[in-house]
């Protein structure tokens, strides 16, 4: 698979693949758990004659835990705790039964505290997308895709002191 996800794919890849909506209609699921982590998603679709607009959106956040015990912590210690958001916009115009072109976008938000206060990660992906679709009986299935993006990645890393009241980046 890393000759087309590139050698990030050493864990594998899971294909997503979306339903595209027949009909208007709207989704919305919440959960809450323990450590104050509440989740909620929302899906909207809306089917106006040839045109589709599906929206979507999903947000994360966890107070976290503590990884080590009482007896062991120090000055630099602090929860292990995660938040993200992600949504996602597209839109389709339909050319009879065999053909649509589209245009779509996409954003991803992550941030999170690792265990002391020098560890930190944060990433944002923005992505956009387009293209068109045509089945023939004679001919087969074909497809045009344009697609790029945007990422950033922050990661900090440190040595923390045997006592845990002091680390180092």
């Amino acid at each position: 698979e890393s000759d087309l996800y590139g050698s990030e794919a050493m864990g594998g890849v899971i294909n997503v693949i979306r339903k595209n909506p027949l009909e208007t209609r709207f989704t919305a699921d919440t959960i809450f758990g323990s450590s104050n982590t509440p989740i909620g998603s929302a899906m909207g679709a809306v089917r106006m004659g040839k045109w589709n607009v599906t929206a979507s959106g999903e947000g994360f956040r966890t107070n976290g835990y503590m990884p080590l015990a009482a007896s062991e912590r120090g000055a630099v210690d602090t929860v292990v705790n995660s938040e993200h958001r992600t949504s996602d916009l597209l839109l389709e115009h339909l050319f009879g039964g065999n053909a649509r072109a589209f245009l779509g976008g996409n954003y991803y938000q992550e941030a999170r505290q690792n265990g002391t206060l020098l560890q930190v990660n944060s990433a944002d992906l923005r992505q956009l997308r387009t293209g068109i679709d045509f089945t023939s009986r004679k001919l087969g299935s074909f497809g045009v895709r344009l697609f790029g993006g945007t990422e950033s990645l922050w990661q900090t890393f440190s040595a923390v002191s045997a006592d845990r009241n002091s680390e180092v980046l």
